[in-house]
């Protein structure tokens, strides 16, 4: 088998690229480095990892109501990493077009429920004995996320107050 050197000047530019890259890691590993290319596009993935939440989507439809959280392992659709704690804040995204309707019942069967609007953001504030529910209003699909948090700062700020003149 013979080897031929390459002419530089009639490399395409990916040729070019793979070229330089080798003569740099030829370099190196004169000195005990070892290279290895890494692909650009796991730089892109890398870098917006950060930027995306890690919350969970769902979707109701047919009016059907689903226990979040609360109930155990096999019966919850989603899961909380802090439901062993006293408390923690759960932030519920109404992404879809309908309003859907929340509801927590605790084990002294004390119901809270509410409403949240199309794009509307609520933080709620679960303890450990409360279930969590959410309930289609309507037969129009229902979208939403929900993220469970310990940390205050990663919570919307508060609304500004109303005056009551």
């Amino acid at each position: 088998m013979q080897l031929n050197r390459v002419n530089y000047k009639e490399l395409n530019a990916k040729q070019k690229e793979n070229y330089n890259f080798h003569k740099v890691a030829a370099a190196l590993a004169e000195y005990g480095y070892n290279s290895m290319r890494f692909p650009f596009y796991l730089v892109i993935v890398f870098l917006f990892i950060p930027l995306v939440s890690f919350g969970q989507s769902f979707e109701l439809t047919n009016g059907q109501s689903m226990c979040m959280i609360g109930k155990g392992p096999g019966q919850d659709a989603t899961v909380n990493p802090f439901a062993d704690e006293d408390y923690s804040y759960a932030l519920v995204e109404n992404v879809g077009s309908v309003d859907f309707q929340i509801r927590i019942e605790s084990s002294i069967k004390d119901v809270k429920q509410f409403s949240i609007k199309p794009s509307g953001l609520v933080v709620i504030k679960l303890y450990r004995d409360e279930i969590l529910y959410f309930d289609a209003l309507t037969t129009e699909k229902v979208e939403a996320t929900v993220k469970y948090t310990l940390n205050e700062s990663e919570l919307p700020p508060p609304p500004p107050p109303v005056n009551k003149s």
